[in-house]
């Protein structure tokens, strides 16, 4: 492998590690509410998961209430229990038309029990992290052997 190669795979691999981290941090919860919390949730609509977006209007017109309108209002049921068993920690209210969420403020208890675990090491396969991977490059080559 060329030297230049490398680096180019180097840099797509970081690119892809700190755009997955910035998708991370944008489902953490604040102190406000905002859309990216909602986006990895997936209802049941018609025997598939999709993703709430798909099937709802997700707005906010206060900084901690959530108005999820839903298309269709058969599938009122199954958004409700998908934001229940998210790890939102959060109460919907159903009135039979909308679905409100009122994000209550964060304290020490709720931020320590919303806190994720790290991800557990990847101990069954190498890193593939851009810096592991030059180094085990950098291990690999055979060094010149000096004249004696």
């Amino acid at each position: 492998m060329t030297r230049d190669k490398i680096r180019s795979q180097a840099e797509e691999r970081m690119k892809k590690s700190i755009q997955s981290l910035l998708d991370e941090f944008k489902t953490l919860r604040g102190s406000r509410a905002s859309q990216s919390l909602f986006e990895k949730i997936r209802v049941e609509y018609y025997g598939n998961k999709v993703p709430l977006n798909q099937v709802a209007t997700i707005s906010i017109p206060e900084a901690r209430l959530v108005i999820i309108q839903p298309w269709d209002r058969s599938v009122l049921a199954e958004i409700e229990k998908a934001i229940q068993k998210s790890e939102l920690s959060v109460n919907p209210n159903n009135d039979g038309k909308v679905i409100r969420i009122n994000i209550p403020p964060l304290t020490e208890d709720r931020r320590k029990s919303s806190s994720r675990s790290p991800r557990p090491p990847r101990s069954s396969r190498a890193c593939r992290c851009a810096t592991c991977v030059v180094m085990r490059t950098k291990k690999s080559r055979k060094p010149n052997p000096t004249p004696s």
